[in-house]
């Protein structure tokens, strides 16, 4: 079978929106295909959504089964509609409503075969029987510890055939009712895959994850960020990727790399769209990516500037309320249920509002946690790149529960920060970062970070 290619233009879809915590949301679907770095994509996206309004697509298939409905029948209540977000293993594309948009992102097949089967593998035994998986399932993850890929694969099984044989391709065409995903096959399941890859409004590829994220930014209009963290990656043996491979790996690969090809003509069109409408080179994502990320910055704004949202008397931003910026590690929670999220990788972290303009404006960002002292001693507040007049720390704030915050970082900005067009970007700027893994050996957390941010408050005098 030979893999059908389109190569006229993709043009960019229109994007339905609404208006959540003063910024335009989008509905959007992220399709995850286990093991393409899916985890890293949803997290950063995820970030633009109040945690409340964001749901697994696992919630669809509950309601299904709840009503007694099928895929055709299924009601779109209030309960699922009011969700702006919906991310999975799946594809929902019959249930959900036309508004919401789908992304994906796929991988080249064999490597993302063998990601699937260390994942597989790396699981301790205590892990495997402590997760939620069937009796059945839990058995052949046992089998996977004391397998090779090709004895595994030689094995029978409704899992296998779901994630081993030509897992993208089933992944992006269905996932319950799941006799049905198993019969595809062939080239009937490719056609439904290249169908469905068309109809999305991002499709990007594992190995250039940071440019599907900008292509994904342009499209929507966010601040890119300038590299998206990579989270739930497990080391593995590349060597083997390498050499003739044996029959039963390329039989469950050959449908996902007809698929994996359609896929990445797509991205490579969308991003040359991308940097020709930023009017930048076509090879401007390897010469000047700060000249990249600076043009998606300046569209970022202007569609903030442009959209119907609100003009503040006041900012109250929490970190569970969806966050417009860039700079933010995945959302946390403290041991009483408060939302944090980290500032890191870099040193400067941003958040995008509108808020009427004014003089000058107290800004207060409240910290549950850090690593060193002297990062938030020496931290400091921007708005608009306007320096501070003065910044101070409140230490060892008392605890409340309305306010998890046990400490507070103040500043005072004049000189009228804010233009006419109420465009009002806080920086959090600190002296350094640190990792866990250098302050406590062992921990496993080798991520940059700054200061843990719960909130931030900006407030015009």
């Amino acid at each position: 079978m030979s893999a059908s290619v389109t190569t006229s233009p993709a043009p960019v879809p229109p994007v339905a929106e609404r208006h959540v915590g003063g910024s335009p949301t989008p509905w959007l679907n992220f399709v995850h295909i286990p093991k393409t770095a899916g985890t890293s994509m949803r997290g950063m996206v995820e970030q633009f959504y109040p945690t409340d309004r964001v749901a697994p697509s696992s919630r669809i298939k509950k309601a299904m089964e709840a009503q007694g409905a099928t895929r055709k029948t299924v009601e779109f209540g209030p309960d699922l509609a009011e969700m702006l977000l919906y991310c999975g293993h799946t594809n929902v594309t019959s249930i959900l409503p036309e508004s919401y948009r789908r992304f994906t992102v796929m991988r080249e097949p064999v490597a993302r075969l063998r990601s699937q089967f260390n994942h597989w593998v790396s699981w301790s035994r205590a892990d495997i029987e402590g997760s939620p998986s069937n009796a059945a399932v839990k058995a052949l993850k046992h089998s996977a510890k004391t397998s090779s890929l090709e004895e595994f694969l030689a094995r029978d099984g409704s899992p296998i055939d779901r994630l081993f044989r030509n897992g993208q391709c089933k992944t992006l065409v269905s996932n319950f009712p799941e006799q049905y995903h198993n019969r595809l096959n062939g080239d009937h399941l490719v056609a439904m895959v290249r169908e469905n890859l068309d109809a999305m409004l991002m499709v990007g590829v594992t190995e250039r994850l940071d440019d599907s994220a900008r292509v994904l930014c342009w499209m929507l209009g966010w601040p890119p960020p300038a590299r998206v963290e990579r989270l739930n990656a497990r080391r593995r043996d590349r060597e083997r990727d390498a050499g003739e491979l044996p029959a039963i790996v390329e039989e469950a690969v050959a449908l996902d790399r007809e698929a994996y090809a359609h896929a990445l003509a797509r991205f490579e069109r969308d991003h040359a769209a991308m940097l020709e409408d930023l009017g930048l080179a076509s090879d401007a994502h390897e010469a000047d990516l700060d000249g990249v990320i600076a043009a998606l910055d300046a569209r970022s704004k202007a569609a903030l500037v442009a959209s119907d949202a609100e003009r503040s008397d006041a900012v109250h931003a929490r970190m569970d309320g969806g966050i417009r910026g860039v700079g933010w590690h995945e959302l946390e929670k403290t041991r009483t249920g408060h939302a944090y999220r980290w500032t890191g990788p870099g040193t400067t972290t941003t958040l995008d509002t509108l808020v009427q303009p004014a003089d000058r404006y107290d800004v207060s960002v409240g910290v549950v946690s850090l690593l060193h002292r002297d990062v938030l001693k020496g931290a400091r507040v921007r708005i608009n790149g306007v320096e501070p007049e003065r910044c101070k720390v409140e230490w060892r704030l008392p605890f409340a529960d309305h306010d998890p915050a046990l400490h507070r970082l103040h500043a005072t900005i004049g000189g009228r920060p804010v233009d006419e067009d109420g465009f009002c970007r806080v920086e959090i700027i600190t002296p350094r970062t640190f990792r866990a893994e250098d302050v406590e050996p062992g921990c496993g957390d080798s991520r940059s970070k700054g200061v843990a941010v719960t909130s931030v408050h900006v407030q015009p005098k």
